[in-house]
């Protein structure tokens, strides 16, 4: 059920970023997917509130990825992490006092069939590795822009029955992300 709500969340996010959703902000993600060059088409760049933390808000990412043809194939979320310049472990975690800890709430990418209107199949953090992080490098106040660097490591968690020889497991080194800061970010926290 969890899956299925954070699933719901995700895809509605993405498919209500258009040019006229001032919740929309400017951005890219790049990484070595694999080995191989990989950067979104588009991106939601996000606060969420946080409870029990001792910081009123988080960020969150989430970015789509398309084919050759523009049709949307993948779906990268990160979130929540938190305002601070350090470097972020990156776990899969429901509980929300792990912020203290600086640990990440629910990361995980899913792919997209059809169209680009069917979710496929879903990873999730390989809780195995220990190299698994974001952190915030850079923030451009007077322009309202927000840099930063992540890996990932992540493992199978929902086979689609569409995609049944995905891999197991996929890499994401080098990553790293720009994006407009949302309206209404804290300026004070950095």
């Amino acid at each position: 059920m969890k899956n299925l709500i954070i699933l719901i969340f995700l895809l509605s996010s993405l498919i209500s970023c258009d040019k006229e959703n001032p919740n929309v902000m400017n951005g890219q993600v790049y990484a070595l997917k694999d080995g191989k060059d990989w950067s979104s088409s588009e991106i939601f760049f996000g606060i969420q509130e946080l409870e029990n933390s001792r910081y009123p808000f988080g960020f969150q990412l989430n970015a789509s990825f398309v084919d050759n043809y523009g049709v949307e194939r993948e779906a990268l979320s990160l979130q929540t992490f938190l305002p601070i310049m350090e470097r972020q472990e990156i776990m899969e975690q429901w509980n929300i006092s792990n912020f203290e800890n600086n640990n990440l709430l629910i990361p995980n990418m899913i792919t997209i069939l059809d169209e680009g209107d069917v979710s496929g199949s879903r990873y999730g953090i390989d809780q195995s590795v220990n190299t698994n992080f974001i952190q915030i490098t850079e923030i451009d106040s007077a322009n309202s822009m927000i840099y930063g660097i992540f890996d990932l490591s992540m493992v199978i968690v929902r086979r689609s029955s569409s995609e049944p020889n995905i891999p197991e497991s996929i890499h994401l080194k080098n990553g790293r992300f720009n994006a407009k800061l949302p309206l209404g970010w804290n300026k004070g926290v950095f």
